[in-house]
């Protein structure tokens, strides 16, 4: 049976094109600072939730993944981008990423699409859009003063892709917890 053919995506071609059309308009009005449109694919079918996350962590396999099953439905989901951490002690931290490359097809030609990003305006630009979004929305529920960013434009390689990835860290003031970091960070910027 053809995967594919199990595959329904939320926004058809023409409808994710007129939801671009859209953003665009609202940005240049001034409505919105940033806009982060995706599609949704669900793939639905007899397979294996467990094993298609095991190929999954094998084909990709990045450092931030997780397998959830409730009775019979299952998230399965793998990344190179961690939304956000929150310790036990009211840590939290976050690595939005902007920028991305393919890697290179030896180590020289690596490197020099490595350095290429993180030179890059633009993608330079887009990072520091959203970590500046994200410092205000942890500043709603962190203590005054403790929101830091670490690690400005750094160039995170993993086996498939070059990231520009930035860390923001924050404590969260005394009483709030994850649920509360999680409600101020939503919708997401990244």
């Amino acid at each position: 049976e053809d995967a594919s053919a199990l595959a329904r995506v939320r926004h058809s071609p023409s409808e994710y094109i007129a939801m671009i059309e859209r953003a665009q308009r609202h940005i240049e009005a001034g409505d919105v600072y940033q806009v982060c449109l995706t599609n949704e694919i669900t793939i639905e079918g007899a397979r294996d939730p467990l094993a298609v996350f095991l190929r999954l962590r094998q084909s990709n396999p990045a450092p931030y993944s997780a397998f959830i099953k409730l009775a019979e439905r299952a998230l399965v989901s793998s990344s190179p981008e961690q939304f956000i951490r929150v310790s036990n002690d009211g840590l939290v931290s976050s690595k939005p990423i902007k920028g991305t490359r393919p890697r290179g097809e030896n180590a020289h030609q690596d490197a020099a699409i490595a350095a290429e990003l993180q030179q890059d305006k633009k993608e330079r630009a887009e990072n520091l859009m959203i970590v500046d979004l994200l410092r205000n929305d942890l500043s709603r529920v962190a203590q005054a003063g403790s929101v830091k960013v670490e690690r400005p434009f750094a160039v995170e390689s993993y086996p498939t892709v070059h990231q520009m990835v930035t860390t923001v860290r924050a404590r969260l003031i005394e009483g709030k917890g994850p649920l509360d970091m999680i409600r101020a960070l939503f919708p997401c910027g990244s």
